[in-house]
């Protein structure tokens, strides 16, 4: 609604953020990579997914470090938005943010993104469900 909105005052076209991502997405790959906030997601593509595929990295990798980035990159605004300086003597004053949080979100969601490119494909190659239990059934084989 909001791009639309611009859209139409400036005579620019815009693309939507979000691709209803909540009701419409079938995987924590879909979610993140085609439906949520896709302007970000198209940025952290571009820096830190592509050149890590253009090196050889496997999808699985390259898909964890750019959750990697997202955790840091949030920390870092966060870390700005609520800097506390020293007026915050009397308590309730400020916000107490607590470090690590958005780090700890991003490496969960880079990790089962991770998982979900290895067992089930991902960068090109279908595997689908069959495939992915095969090499559940291999790795647990190593072991």
């Amino acid at each position: 609604m909001v791009s639309a909105a611009v859209s139409l005052l400036t005579g620019y076209e815009t693309i939507d953020c979000m691709n209803d991502p909540l009701f419409s997405s079938t995987s924590p790959g879909e979610f993140w990579g085609e439906r949520w906030n896709r302007n970000v997601q198209s940025m952290l593509k571009r820096a830190v997914y592509k050149p890590l595929r253009g090196d050889g990295h496997p999808s699985s990798l390259a898909a964890a470090a750019t959750f990697l980035a997202s955790g840091i990159l949030h920390e870092f605004c966060w870390l700005i938005l609520f800097y506390r300086h020293d007026d915050c003597s009397t308590p309730g004053t400020c916000f107490e943010h607590v470090r690590g949080t958005h780090l700890a979100f991003f490496g969960w969601n880079g990790l089962l993104v991770a998982a979900e490119l290895f067992f089930f494909g991902g960068g090109g190659e279908e595997v689908g469900v069959e495939g992915g239990v095969g090499r559940m059934r291999a790795l647990m084989r190593r072991n």
